[in-house]
């Protein structure tokens, strides 16, 4: 995997550096704060026309990296993943939760269907199971 995916995905750093993983604005600064250290220009709640993406990591004026955090139903994650994708980055990750109605792996198969050639990762805060699927 490549190792900036590898950083994205890393749960247990997540984990160490956010007290509650499901307190969106500290995981938005975690991602944020990530994407610096790891040399790109990161954006919190950033707009591209009707989009919203929580945290995008900028490579010179691409949009390398696109992370989502998304909590709620069916319908408000696969918003999350579109909007993510319409900003065409290289790299696409998105934070939900699992339950037994909503299991990950659904959530993954909708996220590779939508994400053609490109990286795409899903991280499951409640289980700390992540899916990820490579270029």
């Amino acid at each position: 995997m490549d190792p900036v995916a590898r950083s994205l995905a890393d749960v247990r750093a997540i984990r160490a550096r956010v007290e509650n993983p499901f307190d969106r604005e500290a995981l938005k600064e975690y991602f944020c704060q990530l994407g610096q250290e790891l040399g790109f220009k990161p954006f919190k709640n950033y707009r591209q026309g009707a989009t919203h993406i929580d945290c995008v990591w900028k490579d010179g004026n691409s949009v390398f990296a696109a992370i989502n955090i998304e909590y709620g139903n069916d319908r408000e994650i696969l918003g999350a993943l579109a909007q993510m994708f319409l900003t065409k980055p290289e790299v696409a990750a998105l934070v939900t939760a699992s339950n037994p109605l909503k299991p990950i792996t659904k959530v993954f198969d909708a996220a590779k269907a939508m994400s053609p050639g490109k990286t795409t990762i899903v991280i499951d805060v409640k289980t700390g199971n992540v899916l990820t699927k490579e270029l």
